[in-house]
């Protein structure tokens, strides 16, 4: 946004993207000479920023996922006027406004069941994990949260995935592709292509 913004362009949002988002060198290697191509002043204000400040890559801490601000905007602007009172009432403003969330959601608009697992708002069947309406539920009925989660995310079913042997191909910008390999073509014949199309070349 701030590119966008400075430089008055969304031309290179799908490059900004991906080398904001990158996890290994040479993928940010490889987009930020992108950049740099398309326009070396863009490259010069994301250097002088630094890289830690937007690049998921150089970040020293854990993102754990979560490349924007704005949880952090929003609680900013919810306590603006909280965060002059002393610490044990700003706490407790922050409580007390969390609780009141949750009780809003519960005798919202949204129909919790929790027999068949489901919302009306669609995220609690969709992701298989209760969604706030299906907390508050939780929360008045006395019901362990933990029984309304899917299956798919307990210890059993994560080893059942990966217990199986993964055999990985590495990403495809470290891939050493002989010469010979790399010029060779594989012709369809004829026979094997579908009717009414010339051969072709694959």
């Amino acid at each position: 946004m701030n590119v966008k913004a400075k430089f008055k362009t969304d031309h290179y949002h799908n490059e900004m993207y991906a080398v904001a988002y990158a996890w290994k060198k040479t993928q940010f290697v490889k987009h930020f000479e992108n950049i740099k191509r398309m326009d070396p002043a863009i490259v010069e204000y994301l250097e002088g920023i630094g890289f830690d400040k937007w690049s998921r890559l150089f970040f020293p801490g854990k993102r754990y996922n979560i490349m924007t601000s704005n949880y952090t905007e929003s609680f900013k602007n919810k306590t603006r006027d909280a965060r002059t009172f002393l610490v044990t009432t700003f706490l407790e403003f922050i409580r007390f406004t969390q609780q009141s969330l949750v009780f809003e959601q519960r005798y919202g608009d949204d129909e919790v069941n929790l027999m068949t697992k489901s919302c009306s708002c669609g995220i609690f069947q969709l992701i298989g994990i209760p969604c706030v309406h299906a907390v508050a539920a939780t929360l008045e009925h006395r019901v362990n949260i933990y029984y309304l989660c899917s299956s798919f995310y307990t210890i059993e079913s994560w080893r059942d995935l990966y217990k199986e042997t993964i055999y990985p191909t590495g990403n495809e910008d470290d891939w050493i592709v002989p010469y010979d390999i790399k010029i060779m073509e594989v012709v369809v014949p004829v026979e094997k292509q579908p009717v009414g199309h010339p051969k072709k070349k694959i």
